[in-house]
Parts: structure tokens; C-alpha cells; sequence
């Protein structure tokens, strides 16, 4: 799976909600972690629809992964 693939789907996906990339990760156990914020936070709905947009831009390619889109949380340092 390429990173940079995923992270251009992403950055266009993101920028529809009024979000952006704080980080993306491709493990070597087959794991993708997206974590996004905005202005005015990141939801659960939207996590949602961007794991799911995710998903479908991949299409099988995806079923090897698992995947977790989240906030990067309050303990993790703003970059």
C-alpha cells in the first residue's frame, strides 16, 4: 500500500470537511491510522465517512488492512 496514494485521497477527502492530516501511519502488521482534526474539532460521524470514503477509493486493496481514523487526542503534542 503506498502512503502518499493514501495520503492524497485523503487530503482530498479532509479538505471537503474542513479538516486536515495530523498523521498517517502504514504499519507492517497491515494496520493504516489516520488521525485528523480541525478548527473546530473532528467527529465521530466524521471519522466515520472518512474511514468509509477510505475504504472505497481502495477497494479490495483495503481488506488486508485494518484500519482506525481518529483525533489525535489531547495527550499528543500539536505539530
Amino acid at each position: 500500500m503506498d502512503k502518499q496514494t493514501i495520503e492524497t485521497l485523503l487530503n482530498k477527502k479532509l479538505e471537503e470537511l474542513n479538516l486536515f492530516l495530523v498523521e498517517l501511519t502504514i504499519s507492517a502488521d497491515h494496520t493504516i491510522t489516520v488521525a485528523a482534526d480541525g478548527m473546530d474539532n473532528i467527529s465521530v460521524g466524521q471519522c466515520t465517512e472518512i474511514a468509509r470514503f477510505l475504504r472505497g477509493e481502495l477497494g479490495e486493496a483495503a481488506d488486508n488492512y485494518e484500519m482506525t481514523v481518529s483525533s489525535p487526542g489531547l495527550d499528543r503534542p500539536f505539530v
